[in-house]
């Protein structure tokens, strides 16, 4: 008697196994030829009607047909496989993506070698805003700032004289009353000035001058009464190291002025105030390099104040009825341009100017003013408005 069993065709389509049974008939050596005959034409049949058609077979590596009826040959499910089987992903498409390198991280690009879209995993990320927050300049904080020097120090007839470092670090006063040079240092994280330091110098002022910073030094400039414009440099991390300079002779019967380009002095003597003096410095010498016209009655007048942003050179004078911030366009003074402002009252004196930086759009500007009590001043105090660049 023949038995039956069947005949299992497995075969691979998008991935999954997919199986097809024919049932088929064992003839064995005792069946009749007739009943033989019956079972292989049944056979024949079965394997026909569960056969493969070779145009079922699809080679197509896209796999573009996306039909229930084809079947994918293992080369193509190989190709679509190692081809990634997708487009690239988008913002409305679901697709291949790539991993980012840290340098196509840092460069912003958005698409791979393999021209897929770039995804960037934490780990990279996290690299690059650390990179990002160590390389960024935090922003300075500025606001109006009401100061007091550490000794009461008289407004009446002070003769003044201010400058500040470059990056405005730091700033530095000296008026007549006691005759101290003051250092105040920003905080850089509040941005709140305080005093630091206090001495009394060799070289005495009496006449307004003027402090400029070049290096790591500051430079007085003023007169003694020598009717010759003097000069001592010190430390600008403490004021110490008091070096008297060998500076050109020039006559100077009252005030003065001077306005610094980061590595040369420019003096003005209110005694020739239509000249401005470019002086070059090495060691504890100043030379004369040249000369420029200047508009009288403006850079050698009281209780002017300088600073060099390392960029342009500032002045200001607060002094007048309404206060002036100049910019020089010349370094040498032959030009500039003038911004006015309202003068604000806070004391019945109010005296000196100071101009310092801040940032690339914004500098401090300034005044001394005294604090009565019912018996008279009990403090001299440094106000400064923090404004916008001309």
């Amino acid at each position: 008697m023949a038995s039956k069993w069947g005949t299992i065709n497995i075969y691979q389509f998008n991935g999954l196994l997919v199986k097809y049974m024919s049932t088929i008939t064992t003839i064995n050596g005792t069946d009749v030829i007739s009943t033989s005959r019956t079972d292989i034409n049944n056979n024949f049949a079965a394997l026909n009607t569960d056969k493969i058609e070779t145009s079922t077979l699809d080679t197509d590596t896209s796999l573009a047909a996306n039909s229930d009826s084809k079947i994918a040959t293992q080369k193509a499910v190989k190709a679509y496989v190692d081809s990634g089987g997708q487009q690239n992903a988008s913002e409305t498409v679901r697709g291949l993506v790539e991993e980012a390198t840290s340098a196509e991280v840092t460069a912003g690009t958005d698409t791979g070698a393999t021209g897929a879209k770039l995804f960037v995993p934490p780990s990279k990320m996290n690299t690059q805003i650390n990179a990002l927050i160590a390389s960024a300049t935090p922003s300075t904080p500025f606001f109006q700032q009401d100061l007091a020097l550490s000794a009461n120090d008289s407004l009446s007839t002070g003769e003044f004289t201010a400058g500040s470092m470059t990056d405005g670090s730091a700033f530095f006063l000296r008026v007549q009353g006691n005759g101290k040079l003051y250092r105040f240092q920003k905080d850089t994280a509040t941005g709140l000035y305080y005093e630091t330091h206090s001495i009394t110098p060799t070289l005495t002022c009496t006449d307004n001058g003027a402090i400029i910073n070049i290096g790591s030094y500051i430079y007085m400039f003023t007169h003694t009464g020598t009717n010759v414009t003097l000069s001592s440099r010190f430390l600008a991390a403490d004021l110490t190291g008091e070096q008297v300079m060998t500076v050109p002779s020039v006559v100077q019967t009252g005030s003065c002025g001077a306005w610094s380009d980061g590595a040369s002095a420019y003096v003005v003597s209110n005694s020739s105030q239509t000249t401005s003096r470019k002086w070059t410095v090495s060691g504890t010498t100043f030379t004369e390099a040249s000369t420029a016209t200047v508009t009288t009655a403006t850079f050698a007048e009281n209780q002017n104040s300088t600073m060099w942003d390392g960029t342009t050179a500032y002045m200001a004078r607060m002094d007048m009825a309404s206060p002036s911030i100049y910019k020089l366009t010349s370094i040498d003074g032959s030009s500039f341009s003038t911004t006015t402002r309202i003068k604000p009252i806070y004391s019945d004196v109010q005296y000196g100017s100071f101009i310092i930086n801040i940032d690339t759009t914004k500098m401090y500007i300034g005044f001394m003013y005294p604090e009565y009590d019912e018996a008279g001043v009990i403090s001299c105090r440094l106000y400064l408005i923090p404004v916008t660049k001309p």
